[in-house]
């Protein structure tokens, strides 16, 4: 990483290629450390974060949620509440389940001793005492309304949940939301509170001020309770409930087990992985992101995340896996909290006062959930320098250039400290490295690398630094015209064009001249064929030069580069000597024995109508807002973006409950791609209690459909139509195969092609006459446009248009079409990953390095058939 780019510490960077093992431990306060680990040397490669908690008064348990209990919150937002309210956060992972519709936690939550919200029937919990310590078991909550004047009473009344059939009964405070988010007809006691509070052993007392039916929401306030019932179920009680009345007198107690009554803070939990040093078995086999929490023998508290879903990188875990991980961990007890893509990790990494997410989410933006277990400073701010830190601590400069290191302290309670960078000094292992002022480090003339000694009084820190030479983008040919310009995708290795040359005479002329910095080298990207020609170059140092590139006894795409004469002035040409064409791609000078090959990384996420994204590249100091692009649901969107600081910005839509698709790509000056995508829905408006939900455009799928969003998105585009149903309705038919002509009208569609462009092609197939009349257009466009070939047989090639089209057919079709430069993945996390056909692979390797296919437990299955649903996902992730 260039610190010219850095903006904050990279935590769970990948390991490296070579599949290695990676750990460090960060000391966050005097009880509280964090542990990253990554694992790429095995077959299942595994990133994991955890906190050890040493219980004691100065670090403290917290739980956490937004405004109220009821809405899911973004953990940045919860940090900004706390701060808010003078809590100082270290460090927090998410919390339990929750109903995703409500944002209400499925478990117990307790804060500061005070009961938010009631126990699930069967779920456990975990709690902290005031001192730190944890437990894990079953509060056994037990809520009992009583109307002493009407003389009935009712047990095990919910608190604070989602009112539905199911749980029909909620007592509701002023802390759940501003209204209890009824859906459905109730009725409602409201009582005004005249004293107590929700804490274990204690309780309310107040007065009935209202007795009321609502056929929707209805308004919570401070200092009111409200008592609902759901109509439609619980006759016996809504009987006893029809005796309450204005002005009648009302008590609601909380009962706990003993050993609970005295914690303070407790979130839900899900399945028990250890009880009492007993480790459970588990049947599922399916990976996933994970989160856990454990307790050690002695007390100790760990808070355990595990990144999947993440092909290269980090694939999950199943809950056996996890539960013998916790056991490793010295865990006596321990137990599930939510999983998927909530797992998350935030620390305020030492000498900053912000926080970092910790872990690689899987998700393709930063989930709001219930609530989060997090951990508070208690000590007093001292404000000496007692520690010293350097992030990152390795960085690689171009000679010459001049960069603020990121030297950071915090006092001897770990809060943030301010560094006198005049009082810094520095020791080099060579003093060739450069130079070291104000913290300020100027690289020197010559590529090396050497350790820099930082210190501070007593203090001291090591930084390693590697000086680079550069490079200079002379063509990536993409404004290339007329006969030297190449279109066919075939015959591209970055971007949409290349440069092709024949051996006829022709001769490309990059027409560039340098002055006061003259290069050593140039490099290029040149598809070879084998046919043993040359490849020359000419232009002038102290006079004209000729040299030979490269031989062409090589087949397909290689980077090769070439020295230039000392002193080289000017490059004039380019030609080819031999038989057939070459073609070039992305032609670089060098300055010094300069090679980039590695693309830009891009960590971004999006919430509350803000995408905000660290765009960052390894070697190229020049990559740009003209090197960068951002679409929202295909289309260019406005985006800020500081090239020093390698930080994006961008004002998201406000079409509130609609699913988008964000998209980041980024090209640095050697024409390496990488690309992010994110699904973003903009948070919806309060909505009149006479709206109604959106309509879903096919009759046979519901919001259980997981690909519903993903279909209704096409639909709202233009680019799937659906199906008649038997009943006049239409359908997406969701769990059939996709046929051969179903993807061309699909693929076509989604590209807006022109179908007139193409009325003409013939369709040279021995079943064209097969081929249903509406998808014809559709197939000539596929066929011209080169995306679809057919299927040689026995007798010839045929379209097979209403055979299914396979997996790695389409993802064939799609790579096609993608603009060229993205790096492959080796495809090792899939067990199948042999038998990709040797003509689809290419396009399945940059597709699965891209994130748009994942495969599903650990297998592509390339030769399946993809369902309707599998394709509504694959175009909205290329969209």
């Amino acid at each position: 990483m260039l610190l010219g780019a850095f903006c904050a510490p990279a935590w769970g960077a990948p390991a490296d290629a070579e599949g290695t093992v990676s750990e460090e431990a960060v000391v966050l306060d005097r009880q509280l450390t964090m542990y990253s680990r990554t694992d790429s040397s095995k077959d299942l490669p595994l990133a994991e974060h955890y906190l050890e908690y040493r219980p004691g008064a100065e670090v403290t348990p917290l739980m956490a949620f937004g405004n109220d209990v009821a809405g899911a919150a973004s953990f940045p937002r919860v940090f900004e509440i706390e701060s808010g309210r003078g809590n100082d956060i270290v460090a927090g992972v998410n919390g339990d389940f929750y109903i995703m519709s409500t944002g209400v936690p499925i478990g117990i939550c307790i804060r500061d001793g005070v009961i938010m919200s009631s126990e699930h029937s069967y779920n456990e919990a975990l709690g902290f005492f005031a001192d730190g310590r944890a437990i894990i078991g079953r509060p056994e909550l037990k809520i009992r309304f009583e109307d002493e004047t009407a003389g009935f009473y009712i047990e095990n009344v919910a608190y604070n949940k989602t009112l539905a059939s199911e749980a029909g009964a909620v007592l509701f405070s002023g802390a759940y939301n501003n209204n209890n988010v009824a859906k459905e007809e109730s009725l409602n006691i409201v009582i005004a509170i005249t004293t107590g509070s929700a804490v274990a052993g204690g309780g309310y007392r107040g007065i009935v001020t209202d007795v009321r039916e609502e056929t929707g929401r209805l308004a919570l306030s401070a200092g009111e309770l409200v008592l609902s019932v759901y109509k439609r179920s619980y006759v016996t009680l809504l009987a006893q409930l029809a005796e309450a009345k204005p002005g009648d007198d009302i008590s609601v107690s909380f009962d706990m087990s003993d050993e609970w009554k005295d914690v303070v803070q407790a979130v839900g939990v899900e399945a028990r992985l250890i009880a009492d040093g007993r480790t459970k078995s588990f049947s599922d086999n399916s990976r996933a992101p994970r989160t856990a929490v454990g307790i050690k023998k002695d007390g100790t508290v760990i808070l355990y995340t595990v990144d999947g879903r993440q092909t290269g990188y980090s694939l999950g875990m199943t809950y056996g896996e996890l539960a013998r991980r916790m056991a490793e961990l010295g865990c006596v007890q321990a137990a599930n909290l939510d999983g998927g893509d909530s797992t998350q990790m935030h620390a305020v990494v030492p000498g900053y006062t912000e926080t970092s997410l910790i872990n690689r989410n899987s998700g393709g933006s930063l989930r709001s959930v219930a609530n989060y277990i997090c951990f508070k400073n208690n000590a007093e701010r001292v404000g000496n320098v007692a520690h010293l830190y350097i992030y990152p601590d390795e960085i690689s400069v171009y000679g010459g250039q001049s960069v603020t290191l990121g030297l950071k302290a915090t006092d001897d309670n770990y809060y943030a400290s301010k560094v006198d960078a005049s009082k810094v000094t520095a020791v080099f292992s060579d003093d060739a490295l450069g130079t070291v002022e104000n913290c300020v480090f100027t690289a020197g003339g010559k590529e090396m690398s050497g350790d820099v000694t930082l210190s501070l009084g007593d203090l001291s820190v090591k930084l390693k630094v590697n000086v680079l030479t550069e490079g200079e983008k002379l063509d990536d040919f993409e404004s290339l015209e007329g006969g030297l310009a190449n279109t066919d995708l075939s015959f591209v290795h970055n971007g949409r064009r290349s440069l092709k040359l024949a051996a006829s005479g022709e001769r490309y002329s990059p027409g560039k001249t340098f002055t006061g910095k003259y290069p050593s080298m140039i490099s290029l990207w040149v598809c070879g064929d084998g046919s043993g020609g040359s490849l020359y170059a000419d232009g002038r140092a102290d006079s004209g030069f000729e040299t030979e590139i490269c031989e062409l006894d090589f087949t397909g795409w290689k980077q090769v580069s070439c020295r230039l004469p000392r002193g080289t002035s000017q490059l004039s040409s380019l030609w080819y000597s031999g038989p057939g064409v070459v073609y070039i791609d992305q032609l670089m000078a060098g300055y010094g024995d300069y090679s980039d090959g590695e693309a830009p990384e891009i960590t971004a996420h999006a919430s509350d109508g803000k995408l905000s994204a660290i765009v960052e590249d390894a070697l190229d100091r020049k990559l740009g807002k003209s090197g960068i692009t951002v679409t929202c649901d295909g289309a260019r969107i406005p985006f800020s973006f500081s090239q020093s600081a390698g930080v994006l910005s961008a004002d998201l839509p406000e079409s509130g409950g609609k699913l988008h698709h964000i998209v980041i790509k980024a090209v640095d000056m050697s024409g390496n791609a990488a690309r992010a995508g994110l699904e973003y829905t903009a948070p919806e408006a309060e909505q009149p209690e006479e709206a109604t939900a959106p309509a879903i455009a096919f009759s046979d799928m519901s919001e259980a459909n997981w690909s519903l969003p993903y279909a209704q998105y096409l639909y709202d585009k233009g680019v799937i139509s659906g199906k008649p149903g038997k009943d006049g309705s239409l359908i997406y038919d969701p769990f059939s195969a996709m046929t051969r002509q179903e993807f061309a009208k699909v693929i076509v569609s989604w590209l807006g092609t022109d179908l007139e462009a193409y009325a003409g092609e013939p369709l040279d197939f021995g079943d064209a006459q097969s081929i249903a009349e509406w998808a014809q257009p559709y197939v000539r466009a596929a066929v011209g446009l080169g995306m679809m070939n057919g299927k040689a047989g026995p007798s010839g090639t045929n379209f097979d248009p209403s055979g299914s089209i396979t997996r790695q057919e389409a993802m064939t079709v799609i790579g096609r079409i993608m603009e060229k430069g993205y790096a492959p993945d080796d495809l090792s996390g899939f067990s199948d990953a042999s038998s990709v056909a040797q003509w689809a692979l290419p396009y399945v390797q940059v597709l699965v390095g891209q994130g748009i296919i994942n495969g599903a437990g650990g297998k592509l299955s390339p030769s399946s058939p993809v369902t309707r649903e599998q394709i509504a996902k694959i175009i909205f992730e290329i969209d």
